[in-house]
């Protein structure tokens, strides 16, 4: 007789997942799921066992599978729910001597469930912060972005790379002899440590929507020569920095992309994964060589297991990361010890992949713990000292401050086109609350479709429609008080539009 070793049931999910052998197994009833994958090396007799139709069961091969075509499988069944992730049903053939096959099963939909979960929560929490940011943003963003003209201008300057590591602490005395010497690029959260050693950033480098000025500026201490933010960077920073050290990087925006068919060019680089990684392919991009990363642990602090930023940073940065949950961390290469923890697996295993893509040489990890790096050579703080520079890099970083010319008659035609489809979305909204008002939630959800089956609003509402569109799929599972409060997030967009100049 079987039974199932593991199960994960998603409430209200249309999708599910089975691992292993269903003979003998009484306890499994799928009648109620529209779609399952289901991994065996069972005949596809037993098929007949889930009580599904033709076609709504997909059988894969454990004993043939294609790493490609797995994860498209599980890809492919995760998408098909937008709102819930697949049931998952493991049965006790994975516990056996033999089930070797079912370990790349399991691996991959461990990282598709994860990747597929952290997307869309982060949608479900963010898409609207995001949104309204980068409206509030948007006049700043189409004056102030990166120039052109700074693609190669500082061909030859060393580059410091400060994340927030606690490395950091150990290695500052350092970086503060050599400053002079090197341009330096500071994550957001690495400011209050350069401030209190008397160090000030050339660029500070911030691009996260919840990563609010006050938390990341030491009072009295100057932020940087140049702040770069993204479009979903709170618009708090525009008050907090000189205008003249702003400047906007383009990032993965739909209102962005909006804008740039407009005439409002996106920046020649974009934000990436993080603030570090930005600063890193910003360095690359101004011609910066070699590189020094100082402060990239990316693990938990081998010397005070208890945290993963220096000390000086704001410790609400780190409420919301494995830390501080009951799970286990995953465990990656240390640079001064086999494995170490790190609560920040995908920030690490994407900053690997763009140190292995360079060419040998260029960075250096100045570092006294953390995560291994691949294609960096690992320099202990209490030896650093730079390679030959390429000259004085003060005037060199004068010359950049010459922003692109600006054409405020294209920002102006842009703005008016963001007004007009202000207004055509105020009418289509105060439909939906009509709609809502009189008990019919449905017709709410089918007014807010309307809106989105046009391209235009996708310039106003941007990657917010990532929040919204899986609720459009299936309406009839949200409920009213959810519907008020999506149209609400709309109107206080549409308003950000309208506030525009």
């Amino acid at each position: 007789m079987r039974s199932l070793a593991s199960t994960q049931i998603s409430p209200r999910a249309q999708t599910a997942v089975v691992v292993g052998a269903v003979d003998g197994l009484e306890n499994l009833d799928l009648r109620g799921y529209r779609s399952v994958l289901w991994f065996t090396r069972d005949s596809a007799s037993s098929v007949a066992r889930f009580n599904l139709g033709p076609g709504e069961t997909l059988i894969e091969p454990v004993n043939t599978l294609d790493a490609t075509r797995t994860h498209a499988s599980i890809d492919n069944l995760i998408r098909r729910d937008a709102l819930h992730l697949p049931s998952l049903f493991v049965t006790d053939e994975v516990l056996e001597p033999d089930a070797e096959p079912f370990a790349p099963v399991i691996d991959a939909l461990l990282a598709q469930f994860e990747s597929h979960q952290r997307a869309r929560t982060t949608r479900q929490e963010d898409g609207f912060l995001w949104q309204s940011h980068l409206l509030e943003n948007f006049s700043a963003y189409a004056r102030r972005r990166v120039p052109d003209t700074w693609a190669g201008a500082l061909q030859g300057l060393p580059a410091y790379i400060c994340g927030a590591g606690p490395s950091l602490d150990a290695s500052l005395p350092s970086l503060k002899i050599f400053a002079k010497e090197g341009v330096i690029f500071a994550a957001d959260s690495a400011l209050k440590a350069l401030a209190h050693v008397g160090v000030t950033a050339d660029f500070a480098v911030t691009v996260d929507a919840r990563k609010l000025p006050e938390k990341c500026l030491a009072p009295g201490h100057a932020s940087a020569g140049r702040v770069i933010l993204a479009g979903i960077s709170p618009s708090s920073w525009q008050y907090s920095v000189a205008e003249r050290k702003l400047h906007f990087l383009s990032g993965r925006q739909l209102s962005e992309d909006g804008l740039h068919r407009m005439g409002i060019r996106k920046t020649a680089i974009g934000v990436e994964e993080n603030c570090g990684i930005t600063a890193l392919a910003l360095a690359l991009h101004l011609g910066c060589g070699p590189i020094y990363l100082f402060g990239m642990d990316h693990a938990v602090d081998s010397k005070r297991p208890n945290r993963w930023h220096q000390r000086h940073a704001d410790p609400s940065l780190e409420l919301k990361t494995p830390l501080n949950s009951n799970r286990p961390l995953p465990k990656v290469p240390g640079n001064y010890q086999d494995e170490i923890a790190t609560p920040l697996f995908r920030e690490w295993r994407a900053l690997d992949a763009r140190c292995a893509a360079l060419p040998a040489g260029t960075l250096f990890n100045v570092t006294d713990r953390g995560a291994r790096l691949s294609n960096t050579t690992l320099v202990h703080p209490e030896v650093f000292a730079p390679l030959e520079g390429g000259g004085a890099k003060e005037p060199r970083l004068d010359a950049l401050d010459s922003p692109d010319a600006f054409d405020e008659v294209t920002w102006a035609d842009a703005r008016t086109a963001l007004h007009v489809i202000a207004e055509r979305a105020t009418g289509i909204l105060l439909e939906a609350r009509q709609e809502l008002a009189a008990g019919n939630h449905l017709g709410a959800a089918d007014r807010l479709a309307t809106m989105f089956r046009e391209k235009e609003f996708s310039l106003l509402f941007g990657n917010f429609s990532l929040k919204l569109m899986p609720h459009l799929v299936r309406p009839e599972r949200v409920d009213a008080e959810a519907w008020t409060q999506l149209i609400a997030e709309c109107e206080m967009l549409v308003e950000r539009a309208r506030e525009l100049r």
